[in-house]
């Protein structure tokens, strides 16, 4: 099994709960991952010369379901020219778990796009770190972003980034929280 199945994998446990999210400032944010988010946090919307994938003809919905039965050509996407913009997303989706696991003394950002000279529209966002900013060591952060629906008051997942800088946590305010999963 390839990386790219494993993605569906971790995806359809993620699905299984409701998560929510309690921050200091006594706010509840509730969130689950619905099949119409999986495709732009893989980030096939970058994979723009093969038409089918990164602008599916079928919803969001329909194309995760394509994907998970096996009917999307995971060939198509391994050989898009623009695969080496989405590699890191895939090698490291499983992060996604860890960033949502359940626990006390977890980090969540509250983000301000504009702090961070992005175009992300997210209210917050969750994240996994590796290296050590303050050594000098090389750091890396896998960073699931959380926006929210007015019209539906709802909060979904956003997008997954990997950057390796502190670009968007630099200046952000920071909140401790804890994670539930909620079945």
């Amino acid at each position: 099994m390839g990386q790219i199945e494993r993605t569906i994998e971790v995806y359809e446990r993620l699905r299984k709960y409701r998560y929510k999210i309690t921050i200091e400032n006594g706010m509840e944010i509730i969130m689950s991952f619905s099949p119409e988010h999986y495709h732009h946090l893989v980030g096939y919307h970058y994979l723009t010369d093969v038409k089918s994938v990164s602008d599916p003809y079928l919803s969001k919905h329909r194309f995760y379901r394509s994907m998970k039965n096996g009917a999307v050509s995971v060939e198509q996407i391994l050989n898009s020219v623009h695969y080496m913009q989405i590699s890191e997303r895939i090698d490291y989706f499983h992060y996604l778990e860890e960033i949502v696991s359940e626990g006390e003394g977890r980090i969540i950002v509250d983000f301000d796009k504009q702090k961070a000279d992005s175009t992300i529209d997210a209210k917050f966002f969750l994240f996994k770190r590796d290296g050590e900013v303050l050594t000098g060591e090389s750091v890396t952060y896998y960073s699931l972003f959380i926006g929210y629906d007015q019209k539906k008051e709802v909060y979904f997942p956003a997008t997954y980034i990997i950057e390796h800088s502190i670009k968007y946590v630099s200046n952000q305010k920071m909140w401790d929280c804890k994670i539930e999963w909620i079945d």
